[in-house]
C-alpha cells in the first residue's frame, strides 16, 4: 500500500470475484452479458523491429437491463467523489485498464477500509492519467456497473462501499482517450485520478445523451473528443480505426455548443486555442537546442543558491553564507550564521535576506551591510524543512510569507510583526504571483490556491497521489511547475485554471529542486538520481541531462540573463553551468574552460532504452547483409555498416539503400555531427569520405593509410561543427579540411588509440596505452593528463552533454568514467571478464553502452554506477555499438559480421 492509494501489481483474487459473482447471481438474476475485449495488434514489418502500434481498439458499452444493481441509500454525508474517497482514506482503490482504447475501457477495483459505509461518485469528466507516459490518459464518460466477471456486470450508478470490509469489488466505466498521438492503453495498464478534463470535453461527453443514436456509437465520441484536445483529420482518425458518421460528430461538437468549422475533421485549417492537453503552455516558442557545460566548480557544498537580482553575485549557504563575484568566482565577502542554514531567500530588489537557520526563528538580514534587521517570532516550527520553498516574499517586497505548522504567517518585512494568518495543513512549499493576489500552497494531497489577503480558497487542484515535492512558478506567473516527491516526474499546470498542460518525465527518483529560467523558456529540476535536466517549457522536450554531481542536488538557480546556472550538492560542490541554445544565445559568450554537451537533435522516443527499462532490453532483428563496424546518422535517418562493402541502410524498414565497393576491409566509420559527410576507415587507401545521401565518394584524406591492426571508429572523430575531421596516423593526429579534404594541422599523441573532440570543440582526447590527454588544438599542448596506466586504455566515449570521458581497456579491468572538468574518476564499472570492444553513452547521457572480447554487452546506469542489463546474442566480441538517435535503438556488430538491432521488448 502507497499512503491513501492502493496500487495492485495484479487483478484481485479470482476465489474473491467468484464468490461476490455467486452472490449476486443468486440475488440478481440476468446480468449484462459484455463481449470480450478485442487484442490491439500491432504492424510489424519485415525484418523490421516491432514499434508499439498507435492503433486503438475500442468496445462499444451493452444496453442497459432493467435489472441494476441494487444499492442502499446514502446521505449526502455518506457520497462523495473518486477523488474523496482515496483523499479521506474511506477505500483502497486501483484502475486498470481492460485493453480496449475507447467505449467499456477501464476497470475501477475498490475495497473498503474502516467502519465508514458511503457510495462513491464517479462522474463525467474524471481524467485518469495513465501510469505509462507513452500511452492515452481517459475521461470518464459514466460508470457502467459491478462487474460480476470478465464478461458480465450490473449497471449501477455509483460505487457501493456497502459490502463486507477488505472485500475487494470491480466496477466497469466508460472512457475515452484523450492523447491522439500517443499509443492505446494496455491491459496491464493503471490509471490514477488527474485534474479536470480539457477544455470542450466536458461539454461534449454530456452533449451525447442529447444527440439521438450518439450514445451507442462509440466511434464518433470518441472522434468528438479526439476533434477538440488533438484536432486530427478525418483521415488520420481513420488510419486508427475510427470511422464514423461525421454528421454524427458534428451534431455532437454543435450540441456542445462548438463550432464544427473550427476543426480539421471538418476543413478548419489549425486547432482551436487553448483546447488541447498538450497545448503548448502560454510562453516564448520552444529553444531548438541547449548546450550546458561545467565552467566552474566551487569547492564547497550548498543547501541553497541564490543569484543576486543584477547577476554580479552568487550566494552559496551552508553554515556560513559566502559571496561569490560572478567574475572571478572567488568570495568577497560571508555572513557567519553559526548555524545548519536550511533555506535562504533573496527580497525581490536583492536588498534583504531572509534565513532559516538550524532551530532558531528565520531572521532577515541587510545584504549590503550583512547587519541583522529583525527576527520573526514564532517561525521556527517551520525549521524541519530544508527548503527555501517554506518562505517566499511578497512581489513589494514588503512582507514575508512563512509555512509554520499548518498555517502560512505573513511578516512584516519592515519590522517582523505578524500581519495575518492562512490555514494550510500540510504546506511545505510555497509562491506567490507576481501580481500578489494569489498564495500557491504545495502538500502532499496537491496544490491549494489563496487569496493572501482573505485567506479565500480560489483554486485546489493536482493529484494527491503523486505527492508533490517540489514547487516553482514562472516568473509571468501563468505556469506552476509541481515535481513528485516519488516517481520524478514534473506537472506543468495552467496557474489560472488549475489545469494540467503537460507532464514532464525523465528522472528515476523523486525531485528535489526545481527553478525557471528568468524568461521562462527553460526549466531546470534536480533528482535524488543525482541528475539535473533541462526541459523547453514550451514543447516539454528534454534539452539536457547534466551529470556531474554525486551527491543529491539541493538546489538551483538561473543567472538573470540565463546563461549560467548554478547547483548546489549539499556534501559535495556548487557547479556553475554555462548555457547557450539557438533562442537565448546562439554563441558562446566565452571560450569555454571546459567540455560541455553536443546539443540534442531528436527528442528522446517514450520507448529510449533508460535506466528503468534496460532490463527489458532483447534483439529485435539483425541487419543482413551485415558487417563490423557501424554508424546511425544524426537525424536517425541512415544507418551506414562496413564490411568489405559499405552499405546504407534506412532504418524505418531496414532496407538496403545504397552500396559501395569499399575496395578493402571498412575498419572505423563515423558520421560528421550534421549527418552530411561519412568517414569510412578503409585498409586502402585510407579515410574516404562520402556523401550519405547519395554513396558518392567526396574525398580521399592524402597520406591517411592507417597500418595499425586492429582498427576501429574510433582512429577518427569530426569536430562538434563538422568542418574538420582528426584522424590518428602512427603517434601523431592529423586535422582534415572535410570541404576540401586538405590537412590542415598535426597534433603529437604518442600511442594514440582513440579519439574524441570535447563539445566546445577547442580540446581533443586522446587515449593510449599511457591514459588519457586533452589536447588543446590552437597550442597542441596537453592541458590535463588523467587515466590509469596500468589499464591500457583502447576506447574513449564522450558523454552527450560532455560532462563524463568512458574509458575501456584491452584487459580485464573496470571500465572508468571521469570528470572531464576536472580529470576525477566519477564511477567505476566492473563485469566485464576480458576487455573493452566497444563504448557508447546513450542519447540521454542516463545509459552507457559497453561491448566486450568476452562476446557480452552490457548496459550501465551511469549515474549510480550499476550494471543494468548483460545482453548476449553475438558470437564474437562485438566491435562496433551505436545508438539510434532517439534512444530507442542500440545496434551493434561483431568480428563475424553479425549486426544485432535491440530495444526494449517486454
Amino acid at each position: 500500500m502507497n499512503g491513501k492509494c492502493w496500487l495492485l501489481k495484479s487483478r484481485p483474487a479470482v476465489g474473491t470475484i467468484l464468490l461476490i459473482a455467486l452472490l449476486f447471481t443468486a440475488c440478481c438474476p440476468d446480468p449484462i452479458v459484455r463481449q470480450p475485449t478485442p487484442t490491439p495488434t500491432a504492424a510489424v514489418l519485415a525484418g523490421k523491429p516491432s514499434r508499439p502500434s498507435a492503433t486503438v481498439t475500442f468496445q462499444p458499452p451493452p444496453a442497459p437491463t432493467a435489472e441494476p444493481l441494487p444499492s442502499p441509500a446514502a446521505t449526502a454525508e455518506d457520497s462523495m467523489t473518486l477523488r474523496e474517497a482515496i483523499d479521506e482514506g474511506v477505500a483502497e482503490v486501483q484502475i486498470l485498464g481492460t485493453g480496449a482504447a475507447s467505449g467499456n475501457s477501464i476497470i475501477i477495483a475498490v475495497r473498503r477500509l474502516g467502519d465508514r459505509l458511503a457510495t462513491i461518485r464517479v462522474e463525467p469528466g474524471i481524467v485518469l492519467a495513465s501510469s505509462n507516459p507513452a500511452e492515452q490518459d481517459m475521461v470518464v464518460r459514466r460508470l457502467l456497473g459491478w462487474r460480476v466477471d470478465e464478461q458480465q456486470y450490473r449497471p449501477a450508478e455509483a460505487i457501493s462501499l456497502f459490502g463486507p470490509e477488505d472485500a475487494a469489488q470491480e466496477y466497469a466505466v466508460e472512457a475515452y482517450c484523450l492523447n491522439f498521438q500517443r499509443n492505446s492503453p494496455g491491459q496491464a495498464t493503471s490509471f490514477s485520478v488527474g485534474g479536470p478534463p480539457p477544455q470542450g470535453v466536458l461539454a461534449v461527453l454530456q452533449a451525447v445523451d442529447q444527440v439521438p443514436g450518439a450514445g451507442t456509437d462509440v466511434a464518433a465520441l470518441q472522434m468528438a473528443v479526439w476533434a477538440v484536445t488533438d484536432n486530427p483529420t478525418g483521415a488520420e482518425m481513420a488510419e486508427r480505426g475510427y470511422q464514423s458518421s461525421v454528421d454524427l460528430v458534428q451534431q455532437i461538437l454543435e450540441t456542445a455548443g462548438l463550432n464544427p468549422g473550427d476543426y480539421r475533421l471538418f476543413g478548419g485549417s489549425a486547432p482551436p486555442p487553448g483546447q488541447t492537453e498538450e497545448a503548448p503552455a502560454p510562453t516564448a516558442p520552444p529553444a531548438m537546442a541547449v548546450q550546458a557545460q561545467v565552467s566552474t566548480i566551487l569547492d564547497v557544498g550548498g543547501q541553497e543558491v541564490l543569484w543576486s537580482p543584477d547577476g554580479t553575485q552568487l550566494l552559496v549557504s551552508l553554515r556560513e553564507i559566502h559571496f561569490y563575484d560572478a567574475q572571478g568566482w572567488k568570495p568577497v565577502r560571508s555572513i557567519d550564521i553559526q548555524d545548519w542554514i536550511n533555506g535562504m531567500l533573496l527580497s525581490p530588489d536583492g536588498t534583504t535576506l531572509a534565513v532559516l537557520a538550524g532551530t532558531k526563528d528565520i531572521k532577515l538580514y541587510d545584504v549590503a551591510t550583512g547587519g541583522e534587521i529583525v527576527t520573526l517570532a514564532r517561525t521556527r516550527a517551520s525549521t524541519s524543512a530544508a527548503s527555501s520553498g517554506f518562505m517566499a516574499f511578497m512581489p513589494d517586497g514588503q512582507a514575508l510569507a512563512v509555512v509554520v505548522g499548518d498555517t502560512i504567517k505573513l511578516f512584516d518585512a519592515v519590522s517582523g510583526q505578524e500581519k495575518s494568518t492562512l490555514v494550510a495543513p500540510g504546506t511545505h512549499s510555497i509562491a506567490i504571483s507576481p501580481d500578489g493576489g494569489t498564495l500557491f500552497a504545495a502538500s502532499w494531497e496537491g496544490i491549494l490556491a489563496l487569496d493572501p489577503g482573505s485567506g479565500e480558497e480560489l483554486l485546489r487542484f493536482g493529484e494527491a497521489s503523486r505527492s508533490c515535492s517540489r514547487m516553482a512558478l514562472s516568473p509571468d506567473g501563468s505556469l506552476l511547475a509541481a515535481g513528485s516527491a516519488f516517481d520524478g516526474s514534473i506537472s506543468l499546470w495552467d496557474a489560472a485554471a488549475g489545469r494540467q498542460v503537460r507532464t514532464l518525465r525523465g528522472h528515476s527518483d523523486g525531485v528535489s529542486a526545481l527553478a525557471f529560467s528568468l524568461d521562462g523558456r527553460m526549466l531546470a529540476s534536480a533528482a535524488r538520481d543525482v541528475t539535473v535536466k533541462l526541459w523547453d517549457v514550451a514543447s516539454g522536450a528534454l534539452l539536457a541531462t547534466l551529470i556531474g554531481h554525486t551527491d543529491e542536488v539541493n538546489s538551483l538557480a538561473f543567472a538573470p540573463d540565463g546563461k549560467l546556472l548554478a547547483t548546489a550538492a549539499l556534501l559535495e560542490t556548487t557547479r556553475l553551468w554555462q548555457l547557450t541554445s539557438g533562442v537565448l544565445d546562439a554563441t558562446p559568450t566565452a571560450a569555454p574552460t571546459a567540455p560541455g554537451p553536443v546539443p540534442t537533435r531528436l527528442s528522446l522516443s517514450a520507448q529510449a532504452i533508460s535506466p528503468q527499462n534496460a532490463d527489458q532490453v532483447k534483439t529485435v532483428g539483425r541487419i543482413e547483409p551485415g558487417g563490423t563496424h557501424l554508424a546511425w546518422s544524426p537525424d536517425g535517418q541512415t544507418v551506414a555498416v562496413g564490411s568489405d562493402k559499405l552499405s546504407f541502410y534506412d532504418p524505418s524498414t531496414w532496407s538496403l539503400r545504397h552500396a559501395v565497393d569499399a575496395d578493402r576491409w571498412v575498419k572505423g566509420l563515423a558520421f560528421a555531427p550534421d549527418g552530411k559527410a561519412l568517414a569510412a576507415i578503409v585498409e586502402m587507401p585510407g579515410v574516404v569520405l562520402y556523401d550519405p545521401a547519395t554513396a558518392a565518394e567526396l574525398h580521399t584524406l592524402p597520406r591517411s593509410q592507417i597500418n595499425i591492426t586492429p582498427i576501429s571508429s574510433d582512429y577518427c572523430a569530426f569536430t562538434p561543427d563538422g568542418k574538420a575531421v582528426a584522424v590518428i596516423l602512427g603517434d601523431t593526429v592529423k586535422l582534415f579540411d572535410v570541404a576540401s579534404g586538405s590537412e590542415t594541422g598535426t597534433l603529437v599523441a604518442p600511442g594514440a588509440r582513440s579519439i574524441v573532440f570535447a563539445a566546445g570543440g577547442q580540446t581533443l582526447f586522446a587515449a593510449s596505452w599511457e591514459g588519457v590527454s586533452q589536447i588543446d588544438l590552437a597550442t597542441g599542448e596537453a592541458v590535463r593528463e588523467f587515466g590509469d596506466t596500468s589499464r591500457s586504455i583502447s576506447h574513449i566515449a564522450l558523454s552527450p552533454d560532455g560532462a563524463l570521458l568512458a574509458s575501456g581497456g584491452m584487459f580485464a579491468a573496470p571500465i572508468v568514467i571521469y570528470e572531464t572538468a576536472t580529470g576525477r574518476q566519477f564511477r567505476s564499472l566492473a563485469g566485464h571478464d576480458d576487455g573493452v570492444s566497444a563504448l557508447a553513452f546513450s542519447p540521454g547521457g542516463e545509459v552507457l553502452a559497453s561491448a566486450s572480447s568476452d562476446v557480452t554487452i552490457r548496459l550501465w546506469d551511469v549515474a549510480q554506477g550499476a550494471e543494468l542489463a548483460v545482453l548476449v546474442g553475438h558470437t564474437t566480441a562485438p566491435r562496433s555499438l551505436a545508438f539510434s538517435p532517439d534512444g530507442a535503438f542500440l545496434v551493434s556488430a561483431d568480428d563475424d559480421r553479425s549486426v544485432l538491432i535491440w530495444a526494449i521488448k517486454p
